[in-house]
Parts: C-alpha cells; sequence; structure tokens
C-alpha cells in the first residue's frame, strides 16, 4: 500500500488563462491573465492589469476598490464620523 499524501500548494503563481473584458465607454477590448495558486490555490488577476483601462492616454487607468471592507460591519471609512484611526476596526 503506498501512501499517497496531496502535494501542497507551492505558493507560486501560474497562468491559468484570460478573462476578456470589454469597456463600454470606449468600445475596447482587453484580455487580462487569470492566474492560479497561491496558498490555497484559488484563481485571481493582478490589479496593475487593470491599469491598461482607460478612456484616454493621460488618464491614470482603471484602478481596484476596497469595497467589501466598507461593506463589512466593522469598518467605517474615513470622514464617516469621528478620527480616521477610530474608523479602522478590522
Amino acid at each position: 500500500m503506498g501512501n499517497t499524501q496531496p502535494t501542497p500548494p507551492s505558493g507560486e503563481l501560474r497562468a491559468k488563462g484570460t478573462l476578456d473584458i470589454k469597456d463600454s465607454r470606449t468600445d475596447k477590448s482587453y484580455s487580462i491573465q487569470i492566474l492560479e495558486g497561491g496558498v490555497e490555490g484559488d484563481t485571481a488577476t493582478r490589479a496593475m492589469d487593470l491599469r491598461q483601462i482607460k478612456t484616454s492616454p493621460e488618464e491614470f487607468g482603471l484602478m481596484t476598490s476596497m469595497r467589501v471592507m466598507a461593506l463589512s460591519s466593522g469598518y467605517r471609512p474615513h470622514g464617516a464620523g469621528s478620527s480616521p484611526r477610530s474608523s479602522r476596526r478590522w
């Protein structure tokens, strides 16, 4: 009997495919690489890859948001009441 144990993920990210995005503002299409790996074997994209999505060359590019944090019960963004230090509870 062989004692076969699953190999834990290495933490390295590997290309798994692409995510195709069409910007309705400009009608341009973009291809963002999907990565697989990490500690739990999840899939992800790099936030910096979204920066290529712009409406003009001078624009900074599309950025991500931490909206998930804002929707959690223990988070209030700066300016939502008291001091910035007390507004972060995560």
